[in-house]
Parts: C-alpha cells; sequence; structure tokens
C-alpha cells in the first residue's frame, strides 16, 4: 500500500528514501558553479571587460556550469523538491553564466563585425589563435567560427532552460490539483511563492537568450551585405 502521506513526482512515483537523497550532490554542484574562479574573476574587476572576457573562459565555464544542470535534470529528487532550494541555485547559476555571456556578446554581434577595407576590433583579436589543424584561421573566417561557437553555447543555455520550465510547469500543475478540492496550507503558500519566484527569473533568462541570439541574427544578415559590398567594391576597381 502507497503512503498517501508521501509526495509524488510527475510520474506518479514516491520520492526517495532520505538516504539516497543525502547522498545527492547536487546542491554542492551548483554552489561550486557559483564559486567557479571564471566567475570570481568578473566580480573582482574593477576595469573594462577586454582583459577578462574570453571564449576560451566562457566555454569553460559553461562546461562546469552542464555538468551540474545536467545532473539535476538526472536527479530522482531535487527537480521535484517542494523546498526549491536546489532549483533556485540552478536558475542563479543560469543566470550567472548568461551575464557571462551577455558581456562577450559585443564581440561576435553587429558592433564587431568589419565593413570593408577595416581590421577587427582589439578584443576579438585577444581571444586564443584558433587552428584547423597547422592552419590558422585569420580574419572574418576566424570570427564567423567563434560566432557559432558562441551561439552554440546559447543554444545549450537555452536547451537546459527549456528542461527547467517544463518540470515547473509540471510542478504548478501538481500543486493546483493538490489544493483545488482542499483549504490550502502553510506550506502549499510556500510552494506556491517559491514556484512563482523561480517563474520569474525563469521569464527574465529567456527573453535574455532570445535578445542574444536575435543580436546574431542581425549580425549575420549584416554580414551578407558587408561581403556583398566587399564583392561588388573589387569589380568597381
Amino acid at each position: 500500500m502507497v503512503n498517501k502521506s508521501a509526495p509524488v513526482n510527475p510520474k506518479g512515483s514516491a520520492y526517495p528514501k532520505l538516504s539516497s537523497i543525502n547522498k545527492c550532490t547536487c546542491l554542492q554542484k551548483h554552489a561550486e558553479v557559483l564559486s567557479n574562479e571564471i566567475l570570481a574573476e568578473i566580480r573582482a574587476g574593477d576595469g573594462p571587460d577586454d582583459g577578462v572576457l574570453s571564449m576560451d573562459k566562457a566555454l569553460s565555464l559553461v562546461k562546469h556550469a552542464m555538468n551540474a544542470w545536467q545532473g539535476l535534470l538526472s536527479c530522482t529528487s531535487c527537480p521535484y523538491d517542494d523546498d526549491e532550494e536546489v532549483m533556485l541555485l540552478t536558475f542563479m547559476s543560469i543566470r550567472a553564466v548568461t551575464r557571462y555571456l551577455q558581456r562577450l556578446s559585443p564581440r561576435y554581434t553587429i558592433s564587431s563585425l568589419p565593413g570593408p577595407g577595416s581590421s577587427l576590433p582589439q578584443s576579438a583579436k585577444d581571444d586564443d589563435r584558433l587552428q584547423i589543424g597547422s592552419f590558422e584561421l585569420e580574419g572574418n573566417d576566424r570570427m564567423l567560427v567563434l560566432r557559432v561557437v558562441y551561439q552554440n553555447t546559447l543554444q545549450k543555455v537555452k536547451s537546459i532552460l527549456h528542461s527547467l520550465q517544463i518540470i515547473q510547469d509540471k510542478k504548478k500543475r501538481r500543486l493546483l490539483e493538490k489544493t483545488q478540492n482542499k483549504l490550502a496550507g502553510a506550506d502549499d503558500y510556500q510552494a506556491s511563492s517559491n514556484l512563482f519566484h523561480i517563474q520569474q527569473i525563469s521569464y527574465g533568462l529567456v527573453t535574455a537568450l532570445q535578445t542574444l541570439e536575435s543580436s546574431l541574427n542581425i549580425s549575420r544578415d549584416s554580414g551578407v551585405v558587408n561581403a556583398l559590398a566587399t564583392l561588388q567594391a573589387s569589380k568597381d576597381v
């Protein structure tokens, strides 16, 4: 007989026993993301970002964060915990990573694209050298690859965020079903407040990531225009 007092996840199975929850490392992993030295370097800096931000650091940061985020998605307890402690840390870490990508984005958007006869901005030249085998990419070719890598990184963060939003929607429906035929208790109000707070953070992150992606699309279209202008100029000579 199933214990009616035990909370259940959206799939209908009971939560794992306390002993298995204590073995979970989600909380520790997300705390480690927020204390990552790359983020600490940004918080400690008080000057221009150019000397601190770089694509290699962004990729390293996202790789570290993805390990924690994917661990949460595969966890059997944390995603459905009404306490929301780990989930809140998760969204805080996504926000920290998104802010890093926001500060890095000017290098790969319209403001960084050189026009005909112009050179790349210094900030775009400061990233690590980019090679395919023994061949080193330079100029617009190098910028194109970096922008594709940047866009792919955005997609990874968006994918995680979408998966977390699905979990939050399930929890919201479960809470509504739980309280529709009875008076809501203090725990129900707290769970509702936690869900609302996390959803507000989630909506803000969705908007921020969509804005970053839109700026890349505008830059891509502008890059095509610049390429055509360069081609036309060479024909006119």
